[in-house]
């Protein structure tokens, strides 16, 4: 691969990177707004607790795992 192919692979690499941070940072600022209205920690399915491990692992979280985690 020469350098030109590098570059290319580098600024498609920047690129995904920039999309996973920008989605990450959305999640998190809508777990803010989860907290601010008082919704977060509960599932968006069926509104029970979706747990301190999971919301350990992803604070992000809108669903328990019986509705499949997501966030």
């Amino acid at each position: 691969m020469g350098d030109e192919g590098a570059a290319d692979e580098a600024a498609v690499e920047a690129e995904q990177l920039a999309d996973r941070l920008g989605s990450d940072l959305a999640a998190l600022e809508a777990a803010l707004g989860r907290v601010e209205d008082g919704s977060y920690g509960r599932c968006e399915v069926c509104g029970e607790d979706i747990g301190d491990e999971v919301l350990a692992e992803a604070p992000a979280a809108v669903r328990c795992h019986r509705h499949g985690v997501t966030g």
